[in-house]
């Protein structure tokens, strides 16, 4: 998923997502904050980001928690589109799968180093 948002490979990130894909962006998102349901919005949100910023996540860190999210830790690095800001923001990433596809996502991260 990261390889394919990296690389803007709209194909591939539709097809890790199931059909009833939820994410839940940062309160505070440049792009929007909230719940997106189903895969178009996501990708919308996502797309919307790349609009306004050339940055793309870094995991650094990967675990699988108990109750079997796949918690993933690591940074925003680029930069703003316009002025060049440069943007290096932490986020921690909660996927959730079920049949090998991507069903939930929970996005918590420091949207004011954005």
């Amino acid at each position: 998923m990261y390889a394919a948002l990296r690389g803007g490979d709209r194909d591939a990130v539709t097809e890790a997502l199931s059909p009833v894909f939820v994410a839940h962006f940062a309160d505070g998102m440049p792009a929007g904050s909230g719940r997106a349901d189903g895969p178009s919005e996501a990708i919308e949100h996502w797309w919307a980001i790349g609009r306004m910023f050339a940055v793309h996540p870094e995991p650094e860190e990967l675990a699988l928690l108990a109750d079997g999210r796949l918690m993933v830790r690591g940074r925003y690095l680029g930069h703003r589109r316009g002025d060049g800001a440069r943007v290096n923001a932490e986020f921690i990433h909660l996927w959730r799968a079920s049949d090998g596809k991507l069903v939930e996502l929970r996005q918590l991260t420091d949207t004011a180093r954005w």
